[in-house]
């Protein structure tokens, strides 16, 4: 093993690279991904450093120390790298096919295949005690790990769309190792945990299209005729304006109930976090136009 000032400068080159590009870049994840980088490389600079100073280390301790410092370049320049290539440097976005989360599954396997090299046996040799003990310790964690990674390969939807997970609703703010973040139509973030996420049935209101139908219902004397009544649903959503004219609006005749007439008005929204004002809009819309054609309700 050697340790040789040529390794120190190219350490600190990649430093100052990690750093550099940390500056430079406005996607806010490649900064905080970044960080990892600049750790691990200043780490492996400070310790490089220090066994060129003290050589006399190097019997002792030099070949664990050596191993771990390789390791430690290594995976500073395989996360610099994926992270660099894979996401935009001047755009402050994640790339739909490249979720942060498989991101850092790519540069974990691509760490751990080095880090057998670089470590050999002995990596080999401790990695079923340190997998029987995370395993134990970190059940839940994992877990999550996994149905995250789940989530994301099998896509039901992407940062933006708007879902329903179980009996939430909101807005996918963030996906991580842990958990799935929901921003609500009240401006709340919910942080639902990955494995939760996974056995929980998803609608997703933003795919395959945007427009997303609605309904309401509103009952109406028997004496009123279903075809004037319908005729008056229709013409009175017309001039609401979150409705859409197409895909059309419908009205139907839904149920015979003891004092009235069930009807189900069907109508279409471009924009599902706007579906309790168009709600209001039609219904408003439906009062008004039935009171001026005597229509009781």
């Amino acid at each position: 093993m050697s340790h040789y000032p040529g390794h120190l400068i190219a350490g600190a080159v990649a430093l100052v690279a990690a750093l550099a590009i940390s500056s430079f870049t406005v996607n806010r994840l490649v900064r905080r991904k970044l960080r990892l980088s600049v750790l691990l490389l200043g780490a492996y600079v400070l310790l490089h450093a220090g066994l060129v100073l003290r050589q006399d280390l190097l019997p002792a301790y030099g070949s664990d120390l050596y191993s771990f410092e390789r390791l430690a370049f290594a995976a500073a320049l395989i996360n610099l790298l994926v992270i660099c290539l894979i996401n935009p440097l001047r755009q402050d976005r994640i790339p739909d096919r490249y979720p942060s989360i498989l991101q850092d599954a790519v540069v974990i396997g691509l760490v751990v295949l080095v880090g057998t090299f670089a470590f050999g046996d002995k990596l080999l040799t401790t990695s079923a005690v340190s997998a029987v003990v995370l395993g134990l310790a970190l059940q839940d964690t994992l877990g999550n790990a996994f149905a995250g990674l789940a989530i994301q390969s099998e896509k039901p939807f992407n940062i933006g769309h708007w879902v329903k997970v179980g009996e939430f609703e909101g807005r996918v703010a963030e996906v991580t190792w842990r958990a799935t973040k929901l921003r609500t139509k009240s401006g709340n973030f919910v942080v639902l945990p990955n494995n939760i996420v996974s056995k929980e049935a998803i609608t997703n209101y933003s795919e395959p299209a945007l427009p997303t139908r609605l309904q309401i219902e509103v009952g109406v004397t028997y004496d009123a005729p279903p075809n004037v009544v319908k005729r008056a649903a229709l013409e009175s959503i017309q001039n609401c304006p979150l409705v859409l004219t197409a895909p059309a609006p419908d009205v139907l005749l839904t149920s015979f109930d003891a004092s009235s007439i069930t009807y189900r008005v069907r109508f279409w929204i471009e924009d599902y976090e706007r579906d309790e004002a168009a709600r209001d809009q039609v219904r408003t819309s439906i009062y008004y136009a039935f009171k001026r054609k005597a229509i009781e309700i």
